[in-house]
């Protein structure tokens, strides 16, 4: 039975440079191998992934994927996206304090009396 490298690894050695962890790597089961697949580096440096892994990923035409070094390994996953709303969330994440009415009325009162004062 074909036993997986990272099986029974400490999750904390799995930790890339962004503090991800590495987990679920894609293998597949049928070749001679050892039950990876195997892909050529090109004289250019890069590198062609298999359709199954993309299918599985998700990946088309300029997406990004991110690799993550691990002593001898390197994993590659889908990068991460985040929205507008994501970052905001996270930049923003109690909304400000709500002003009483009198403070809102006072904000007005000040407003129109230095935009309509006598210069």
């Amino acid at each position: 039975m074909f036993s997986p490298p990272w099986q029974g690894l400490n999750p904390a050695s799995n930790i890339d440079y962004r503090g991800n962890a590495c987990d679920n790597p894609i293998v597949h089961d049928g070749h001679e191998n050892g039950g990876t697949i195997e892909s050529r580096i090109t004289s250019q440096g890069q590198v062609s992934i298999p359709a199954r892994i993309r299918r599985r990923l998700g990946l088309t035409k300029g997406s990004r994927i991110e690799w993550c070094e691990r002593g001898e390994e390197v994993i590659v996953r889908r990068a991460s996206t985040y929205s507008s709303l994501d970052i905001h969330r996270a930049v923003f994440s109690r909304p400000p304090p709500r002003k009483s009415l009198a403070s809102l009325d006072e904000g007005i009162r000040s407003h129109m009396r230095r935009s309509h004062a006598r210069r």
